[in-house]
């Protein structure tokens, strides 16, 4: 059985974590799957029984100063690690997610191994800073195979004229983890779901819910996820009139469970790549509320003002506009709803995970032997 190599920080709670175990669970029944983790911790996503996790064991000391001051050295004890590994096993191809994997994966020398590199950006390359742009100028140009979760990374790169492969394919989600039926009952709640980071831009959710209280006073705002912002936000939220019917709820694997019980799902971040989140609550039976983040990805899913609503990023007063719509026309709940989940059922993902292994099987790449084509 040939065998493929998964690269990745950590897989902690997160978008890029949760699509790559949900590739290797698929792929484990066909292919030895290694996972490669830089650092110590379990994984946050239940993975198959079949699935080797490889980790280097690596500490980040808590202190920041000290971390910035270290990174040369952890870098270079990552970088030995994953070609030390490379170099012990013979795996078909390399995937790598992230940035930090993706760079380290393409610094590799080509002539170690037989293997395809295959990296995927998870994020909006033009949200990057100049630095980091610079970097994948330069470094993601040795990959075999570049993925890209939209049209508009893709076009980014293109213009970058690197001459590997670049294609778009969208992310898999996991129907296990939804639920597979609208729940009888449902909160009165508005949900979102996501780290509490400045990209999320959970305040401006927050400041429309208070605005829109007054008329609505028996509904709750319910927000799902941790991050740096947490106690910033909590603190901001007890200053508001709202402020007895905004919950943090923290981390929780299955979290469509839960959220798939409120009316509402809200999406308002400032970029994104391609949000599963958005797509899980569709298929959750939900209406959903997105902003119009740069890569299209939200005007992709969402036919304004028919299974959702659309709003420019930032703009308070249309994010208000679009709950206001939702919350005025309650009777078309359950209409929405079966129209998202057949819109997220092409993302299933036995279906996805086989058209990334049929893109990487369809690979030809004339300096390699790699590849998992069977013939």
């Amino acid at each position: 059985m040939k065998k493929i190599l998964l690269v990745i920080p950590a897989l902690n709670a997160g978008g890029a974590e949760r699509v790559m175990a949900t590739l290797a669970n698929e792929w484990c029944n066909q292919y030895e799957i290694d996972i490669l983790m830089f650092q110590s911790t379990d994984s946050f996503y239940t993975l198959n029984h079949k699935i080797k996790l490889l980790k280097m064991g690596l500490t980040l000391p808590n202190n920041r100063f000290l971390r910035l001051f270290l990174v040369p050295i952890i870098e270079i004890k990552r970088y030995r690690f994953l070609r030390k590994t490379i170099k012990k096993e013979k795996y078909c191809f390399v995937m790598s997610f992230t940035n930090v994997a993706n760079y380290l994966v393409c610094l590799l020398p080509k002539r170690i191994s037989d293997s395809l590199y295959i990296i995927s950006e998870r994020a909006d390359p033009k949200k990057y800073s100049f630095i980091i742009r610079m970097l994948i100028d330069v470094l993601y140009r040795r990959s075999d195979l570049l993925i890209c979760q939209n049209e508009a990374s893709r076009d980014y790169y293109a213009k970058l004229k690197f001459k590997n492969k670049l294609t778009v394919l969208p992310n898999p989600v996991n129907f296990d983890d939804i639920p597979d039926a609208k729940p009888s009952k449902k909160e009165r709640a508005i949900s979102t779901v996501g780290r509490l980071t400045p990209q999320k831009n959970h305040r401006l959710l927050i400041e429309a819910f208070d605005e829109i209280f007054e008329d609505y006073p028996e509904y709750k705002l319910k927000i799902y996820g941790a991050g740096p912002l947490e106690s910033e936000l909590k603190k901001y939220s007890q200053s508001l009139r709202s402020r007895e019917n905004i919950e943090f709820l923290g981390v929780k694997k299955k979290v469509m469970f839960d959220v798939s019980k409120t009316e509402i799902f809200v999406l308002s971040s400032d970029y994104e790549g391609f949000p599963n989140v958005l797509i899980e609550a569709m298929a959750s039976y939900m209406p959903v509320v997105s902003s119009d983040f740069s890569t299209g990805v939200a005007r992709e899913l969402i036919d304004n003002g028919r299974n959702g609503y659309i709003f420019q990023v930032g703009d308070k007063a249309e994010l208000i506009e679009a709950l206001r719509s939702i919350l005025n026309d309650r009777k078309r709940y359950v209409e929405i709803g079966i129209s998202n989940r057949k819109i997220a059922a092409k993302y299933r993902s036995d279906i996805v995970a086989n058209m990334w292994l049929e893109e990487i099987k369809g690979l030809r790449c004339t300096k390699r032997k790699g590849g998992i084509d069977e013939s």
